[in-house]
């Protein structure tokens, strides 16, 4: 045991001692008081602080408060105590502060805006400089995907800051290319012309970011997660452009791949988990094997992450379709969009994380005002009467704390409605391709 040599001072005398030094100030104060022989008045509980007036903790030892061999301790009550010094330097507060605030300027924020001002200006530059020089949208994409391979070279170098930011100019020359390139393909009349120009343009720029992710972060990174969501975004994007290219009905189409969107959302998670090796896990300890937390934990992320990104990428898809449904005439169509958008909403539910919900969010609501905004069934008073009870719902939900109980039964009656809906799907996806008025037809 070890032993702290202290000067304690009392009221009328003063000892030298040698104080065990792990043991809680409270229980030595006893026997220190009595060598001592002070006598607390009037019920008034003893106390032992420095000479600047900081009182021991009781609970604590000496060597954990920092008491240290020669140090003087001054015995009195709690009331006659000194007052403990504050030393407040203003400057290291603020400095201090500032750097533990959620909203402190950091590495983050340079990065992304760097990143966004290359983006916004590589997007200018391919702008202009096909309009100045007649450069095709072909050049361009190949500059996209040249871009795209020195970002995935400087991320697999260790340049992060540099990757990200090539990436971001890659994506913004693949805005105009995209619709340079729809342009083109529309002009030859092989897409309907420029009734097709903004989804084929949407579709082109779809792929070609999917490729920029895929390659830097997917490849560059080496990012499992990123390569399998990007696959998916750029399968699904090319074949609805390559669809449209062939002369297929958008519109059916759109009825085809919305269905499959919504439900691919069913299936996402359990198709994360086996992507990531979590599964693998069970059947490992199942035969008696080992398997190290760290490990666990690193399929963990990867499952969240596989998640994320393919849910991104059929958000995408899903969005595309259903804008197309309910930017169509059909009611059997519209009706389709708008069952498809409450099964996406109520399946944000399943989903942990916040990307997922938001892209899953962005694919129902979009389309719905994009509707609002280019109907004309609707006058402005009644978009404006539209508008205002959305923006009431979202108040009035942000507002309202549902006890545990109430929760509850909503996420039941949500189960309930969320079935019924999908029992609507069929016989409108049916409807969407004229077989109801076909068989009307046949009996007649």
């Amino acid at each position: 045991m070890s032993y702290t040599r202290l000067t304690v001072i009392g009221s009328e005398r003063k000892a030298e001692l040698a104080l065990p030094s792990t043991e809680p100030v409270g229980v030595l104060l006893p026997h220190v008081l009595e060598l001592l022989e002070e006598q607390p008045r009037g019920g008034d509980v003893l106390i032992l602080t420095t000479l600047t007036g900081a009182s021991l903790d009781f609970d604590a030892t000496l060597e954990e408060q920092g008491v240290r061999p020669g140090a003087m301790l001054r015995v009195t009550t709690a009331d006659d105590a000194p007052q403990a010094p504050e030393v407040i330097d203003i400057t290291d507060a603020i400095t201090e502060a500032g750097a533990t605030r959620r909203d402190a300027w950091g590495e983050a924020h340079t990065r992304t805006t760097l990143a966004v001002t290359a983006g916004i200006a590589a997007a200018g530059a391919a702008m202009w400089a096909m309009g100045a020089f007649a450069l095709p949208a072909q050049w361009m994409l190949a500059a996209v995907a040249l871009l795209a391979a020195v970002g995935a070279g400087l991320a697999r170098s260790g340049q992060r800051v540099a990757a990200v930011a090539v990436a971001s100019a890659a994506i913004g020359i693949a805005l105009p290319a995209a619709f340079g390139l729809a342009a083109e393909v529309g002009g030859a009349g092989g897409t309907g012309g420029t009734e097709a120009l903004v989804p084929n343009t949407v579709l082109v720029a779809a792929m070609s970011a999917w490729f920029v992710l895929g390659l830097v972060w997917g490849i560059g990174f080496q990012r499992g997660s990123a390569r399998y969501g990007a696959a998916v975004g750029l399968l699904a994007s090319s074949i609805l452009f390559f669809l449209s290219l062939a002369g297929f009905d958008r519109g059916g189409v759109a009825v085809i791949v919305s269905v499959l969107s919504v439900a691919a959302l069913g299936v996402l998670p359990g198709v994360a988990l086996s992507l990531s090796g979590l599964t693998s896990y069970d059947d490992r300890i199942m035969r008696g094997e080992r398997a190290s937390t760290v490990d666990v934990r690193a399929a963990i992320s990867e499952s969240f992450a596989q998640l994320t990104w393919t849910v991104i990428a059929v958000s995408v898809v899903a969005a595309l379709s259903l804008t197309e449904l309910l930017l169509s005439a059909d009611p059997w169509r519209q009706g389709l969009a708008g069952a498809l958008a409450i099964v996406a909403l109520l399946r944000m539910r399943t989903f942990p994380l916040a990307p997922p919900r938001l892209a899953l969010l962005a694919a129902a609501v979009v389309p719905g005002i994009l509707w609002l905004l280019s109907t004309p069934l609707l006058g402005d008073g009644e978009k404006a009467l539209a508008a205002g009870v959305a923006a009431l719902v979202a108040v009035a939900t942000a507002a309202w704390s549902p006890s545990g109980v109430v929760a509850a039964k909503l996420r039941r009656w949500a189960d309930i409605v969320e079935l019924l809906v999908v029992l609507t799907v069929v016989p409108l996806a049916l409807g969407s391709f004229g077989i109801f008025a076909d068989l009307l037809e046949a009996f007649r």
